[in-house]
């Protein structure tokens, strides 16, 4: 998603999900299968931006369904989307990226365009070790931690 759009990047990936998984193809095209197949077991299982609780989210009656799921999403999306190395101005989510911790001293670095991500170690990660990441695009790692926040 363009991160310099009227919307936050969330709102935009929270939106093309929500065109891509509606439409009644469901159950008429594998392809969507598969996609909503991967949407309910691989995205919605992402961890939630912060401590957000995820209980409490999915379970307040006070909330319609649909609101539900859009805050669901979009606390995935916020929490999890990293920068795109190769495209800049844009944000994308990797799934199994999206476990990786973050550290503004990193011993990996990620190489990612809109559709895939690679990661790099960038200096000898002793076996057992993490593996870190940074959150940030490498522009926003060199400034000043008061900047970073």
């Amino acid at each position: 998603a363009p991160t310099d759009g009227k919307e936050a990047p969330h709102y935009t990936m929270l939106a093309k999900l929500q065109r891509r998984l509606s439409g009644g193809a469901r159950r008429q095209s594998a392809k969507v299968d598969a996609q909503a197949d991967f949407f309910h077991d691989r995205v919605k299982a992402l961890p939630l931006k912060g401590n957000m609780d995820r209980a409490w989210l999915e379970e307040n009656s006070s909330l319609d369904a649909d609101k539900r799921e859009e805050m669901l999403v979009c606390s995935i999306i916020e929490g999890c989307a990293l920068y795109c190395t190769e495209e800049p101005g844009h944000m994308a989510l990797y799934t199994a990226a999206s476990y990786f911790n973050h550290s503004c001293a990193p011993n990996a670095a990620i190489e990612s365009s809109r559709p895939t991500v690679l990661v790099r170690a960038t200096e000898a990660i002793p076996e057992g070790a993490e593996v870190f990441i940074s959150y940030l695009p490498v522009q926003l790692l060199e400034e000043p931690g008061p900047k970073r926040r």
